[in-house]
């Protein structure tokens, strides 16, 4: 009874194994799939990972240095051209600009002065000519009544005291001459360094003119202003804080022009960019979507 039962079973047991066999044989079996032949499109794409910015970013500066006051703008404000959206401490602006107008308003009284010296001078000398020339009639005068005085004293008809008279009449009458002469020259030199005074001062006033103007402008630019319209996607600063435009403009403020533009910065492999060029479609993903892809093209091809 043993016997048959083990006999039973390896027989059993080579039944089951020529089944195995026969049905995975039928399954590995080459399978065959046929078309038509046809002509159609191979599509070859480029891949690459890169940067999504805005079209357009300005960096927001200051000119000058001191102390922010107030902020008017923050993260994601839309804000307008020309819009304040910062404000940095004026008072020691302000100051400046007073001081630039006092020195102005100096000058500007120094070439008056100046203005009025010259006039005063140009009198005077006007003055020493006349002088000059009444002293000239009175020289003349006073030598023409030497020499008839001499020639009576010569015949012995006039006195020694009235010859003595008469050459003392005509150095004296010399001297002022030449004195006036030399009051007259004197009063031109003047003449001379008060006009040189005039242009000096005409310059200095040019030149704190200039300083005034500096000063007003620094005071112009604590005023942040928005260069283009759009939105605040960086603000680096705080109220308070103290920004230094010594040696480098601060950066303040990033803004995008318009984010309904962007543009992907990608650095495609040198294998690959001879395929690329400008005008050609392109797609991209980004992490934030990545069930939607977006469409664009190719619009600039940097070296």
């Amino acid at each position: 009874m043993l016997k048959k039962i083990i006999i039973l079973l390896i027989i059993a047991a080579v039944l089951i194994s020529a089944w195995f066999f026969i049905f995975n044989r039928n399954n590995n079996a080459v399978k065959y799939k046929t078309a038509k032949i046809e002509r159609g499109d191979i599509r070859s794409s480029i891949s690459a990972t890169g940067t999504l910015n805005a079209v357009t970013t300005v960096l927001v500066g200051s000119q000058v240095s001191g102390t922010v006051k107030e902020i008017y703008a923050d993260f994601n404000s839309i804000v307008k051209k020309n819009q304040v959206i910062a404000l940095i401490d004026d008072a020691p602006f302000i100051a400046k600009v007073k001081q630039a107008q006092a020195n102005l308003e100096s000058s500007k009284a120094g070439i008056e002065n100046a203005k009025a010296g010259i006039e005063n001078l140009k009198a005077l000398v006007l003055s020493g000519n006349a002088d000059i020339d009444k002293a000239r009639f009175a020289v003349n005068d006073a030598k023409r009544n030497l020499v008839r005085i001499k020639g009576l004293w010569e015949k012995e008809l006039a006195s020694q005291k009235d010859m003595d008279n008469a050459q003392f009449t005509y150095d004296s009458q010399n001297a002022q001459l030449k004195g006036a002469e030399a009051l007259h020259d004197s009063r031109l030199a003047q003449l001379n360094v008060q006009e040189a005074q005039h242009k000096a001062a005409i310059a200095q006033a040019k030149q704190t003119e200039a300083s005034l103007e500096n000063a007003n402008l620094d005071l112009k630019h604590t005023r942040i202003i928005s260069p283009v319209d759009g939105i605040v996607v960086s603000r680096n600063v705080d109220v308070g804080q103290t920004v230094a435009a010594s040696f480098q403009t601060p950066t303040l403020f990033t803004i995008a022009k318009d984010l309904t533009k962007m543009q992907v910065n990608t650095n495609v492999d040198e294998a690959d960019i001879g395929q690329v060029f400008l005008g050609q479609e392109a797609a991209f993903t980004v992490d934030a979507y990545p069930e939607i892809t977006f469409k664009g093209k190719v619009s600039q091809i940097r070296n």
